[in-house]
């Protein structure tokens, strides 16, 4: 959302200065470069203010507990699994309404689906079964995911505490557009750094 700014807001700086520098051969209208200053001004501050809500997101998710359960039996955190958006049918549920939503759109690189810049998984039920909630998934490589919870695994699809899927062992699973993804991982492994176990499910705050 930022790029998109940035590149809106350039857009108008240029226009600004043309229409000035084209009504006027000589001398550069000032009240336009007062104008495309406090245009460059409010674009620096709101990238300022994004970086330093991720930094306090980051600073969250390092002080969040630990609670990917590696070391038991059957869990299997780095394969990361995927299933399509359009398996969701039921046009009542949250989820459909989620992903099929005009906020919801397909990152074409990747093929998962996105709001904002926050990619849609599902998770099991331990970690929050409330969709919309955002979640950032941290690797033991340090790679921290923004996502969304755009679905949940059904309980009786994972083990006894709804932590993993009982048939991979896998804690998170993207939900993909079939327009853009080819069906291989691989696809977006630039997401996370290669393969990695997940070692936290954070829960990202709203007043973060």
């Amino acid at each position: 959302m930022i790029i998109k700014k940035l590149v809106v807001g350039v857009t108008c700086i240029l226009f600004i200065l043309g229409f000035s520098i084209s009504s006027s051969a000589d001398e550069i209208d000032l009240q336009a470069v007062d104008l495309a200053t406090d245009v460059v001004s409010i674009l620096q501050r709101e990238v300022d203010e994004s970086n330093d809500s991720w930094q306090r997101e980051i600073n969250y998710c390092i002080n969040y507990r630990e609670n990917v359960p590696n070391g038991v039996l059957g869990c299997y955190s780095q394969a990361i699994t995927y299933m399509g958006y359009h398996k969701v049918t039921l046009r009542t549920s949250a989820q459909y309404f989620l992903l099929n939503s005009t906020e919801c759109y397909t990152d074409i690189v990747s093929g998962i689906r996105m709001i904002g810049d926050r990619y849609c998984i599902a998770l099991g039920s331990y970690y929050t079964d409330r969709i919309g909630t955002k979640v950032d998934l941290v690797f033991e490589n340090g790679v921290i995911l923004k996502c969304i919870l755009g679905d949940q695994k059904a309980d009786e699809h994972t083990n006894l505490t709804h932590q993993f899927h009982l048939s991979d062992g896998s804690v998170a699973e993207f939900i993909v557009d079939y327009a853009y993804f080819s069906g291989h991982p691989e696809q977006w492994s630039y997401l996370i750094g290669g393969k990695s176990r997940i070692r936290k499910v954070v829960i990202i705050p709203s007043n973060l």
